[in-house]
Parts: structure tokens; C-alpha cells; sequence
């Protein structure tokens, strides 16, 4: 496929998402400042991450065509996304780690853990990102569809990221509440609970408290859901801490 110029690609974006002022294909003062906004976006982005614009803009290209694939009915094929990029809830190691309801081996831990690397090295490699820069980048562009700095067709509407329509969630820990780890069983067992409450767009937010064993209060905190069942820790919630709110909101 074909790469498109930076701000041919933009534009194209935009014009999927907003109507012409007149008949000689004018573009509209609304998409204008919408174009102006991604570009200061995409500018952040890439500043952030440390690559050019046009790379940026790449990246995120691709990344849509992956996260269009998440999305779709089953038996959509995109040639140019890698069979063997999986969804998180698709890897083997994941869902077998629901049925571990009494811990896991440390066996069992470390191929959790190579498996999850292993797929995040293969997106990662799509994306033309290292490793160290995937995680960073996804969280940051979420940021962006969801405060509507950047339209994407995967989103369902901004609606789905209303703060006034967000879920509540409690989980009770199964000691203390020190930290979520990726291969943690309390944070396999809180992805389980999170998902059901994915409003079917392309991010949801859910408010989650968090208790230790014996009922006490560890924190409270915004964690964000991606369709594919990935979740992780966006922002302390109500508190101006980066980890969690420590006393009872």
C-alpha cells in the first residue's frame, strides 16, 4: 500500500468525518480547525516519542488498520497486519490464566509473561516502534481519540468516554493491594471484570476501586479497557496523585 504525504493523510481523515462548505470542495472552518488540532497532536506525539511527524503519522496508520482488525467481524482480513499480532485476549497464555484460580507456578508465570512480551515485540515491530516506545505511544493516543484531537473510524462516539456515564467498579484484592503487574493474578482476574463493562467503542473508562483482603481501602483510579480486552492504569481518579487516591473518596 501506498503511503500517503502527512497531510494528505490528515486530510482524508478528516474529510471522513465532516461535510463540505460548498460545492467547489472547500473545506469547512470546522475541519480546518479539526486538521489544525491533529497536527498539533501528531506534533506532541512525535516530540514525545522522539521521531519525526511523518513517522508518527505512519505509525498511527497503522495502528488503526490493527485496531481495525480488533474490531471486525470475524473472517476480515488485512494482508498488511501480521497474522500472528494477536488480540490480548486471544493469547494462549491469557486465556488459560482465567483457569488458574489458585495462583499460578512460576512455570506457568514465566510464560505468561514471554508470551505477552513476544506479542507486544511482534506489534510493536509492525508499528516500526521499539518496545520501550509501543506502551507509551498507546496510552498517549488513546488520549488523543478520546479527547477528540484525532478522529478515528474505529471510535463509537465520544459519548462512550462521558466521565458522567462511567462505570464503577469494586475489587477486592487477594492480599494486600501493592501494585497490579501484568502477571499478577489479581490483575487477570480485575481484566475479567473490567471487560464486561467495555462499552463497545474504541476505549472505555471505568472508576475502580480497590480493596485489600481484609475490606480495608487501597485506592481509586481510572483504568482504561481496550476492545480487545488490554487493560491498564490511566490516572489516579479525584486525586492528584499519578497512582491511586490513599483515603477513602
Amino acid at each position: 500500500m501506498k503511503k500517503l504525504p502527512l497531510t494528505a493523510w490528515i486530510l482524508a481523515a478528516l474529510l471522513s468525518h465532516s461535510t463540505l462548505a460548498h460545492t467547489n470542495s472547500q473545506i469547512s472552518k470546522q475541519a480546518m480547525a479539526e486538521f489544525k488540532e491533529m497536527q498539533v497532536a501528531f506534533d506532541e506525539g512525535a516530540k514525545s516519542l522522539g521521531i519525526s511527524v511523518e513517522r508518527y503519522a505512519n505509525v498511527t496508520q497503522k495502528y488503526e488498520r490493527f485496531m481495525t482488525k480488533l474490531a471486525a467481524p470475524k473472517g476480515y482480513h488485512d494482508s498488511e497486519v501480521p497474522d500472528d499480532i494477536l488480540p490480548f485476549n486471544q493469547i494462549p497464555a491469557v486465556q488459560e490464566a482465567k483457569y488458574h484460580a489458585d495462583g499460578y507456578s512460576p512455570e506457568f508465570e514465566q510464560r505468561l509473561r514471554a508470551e505477552i512480551n513476544q506479542n507486544d515485540a511482534r506489534l510493536a515491530t509492525y508499528l516500526g516502534l521499539t518496545t520501550e516506545q509501543l506502551h507509551p505511544f498507546v496510552k498517549q493516543y488513546a488520549q488523543f481519540v478520546m479527547d477528540g484531537r484525532v478522529m478515528s473510524d474505529n471510535m463509537m462516539g465520544k459519548g462512550n468516554f462521558s466521565v458522567k456515564a462511567m462505570e464503577r467498579f469494586e475489587y477486592v484484592c487477594r492480599s494486600e493491594c501493592a501494585s497490579f503487574g501484568m502477571t499478577s493474578l489479581d490483575y487477570l482476574h480485575l481484566r475479567e471484570g473490567l471487560r464486561a463493562l467495555h462499552s463497545g467503542g474504541y476505549y472505555t473508562d471505568v472508576k475502580v476501586v480497590t480493596r485489600n483482603r481484609d475490606g480495608s481501602y487501597h485506592d481509586t483510579a481510572i483504568w482504561r479497557v481496550r476492545m480487545d480486552g488490554r487493560i491498564w492504569r490511566e490516572r489516579a481518579a479525584n486525586c492528584d496523585s499519578e497512582f491511586g487516591c490513599h483515603q477513602e473518596p
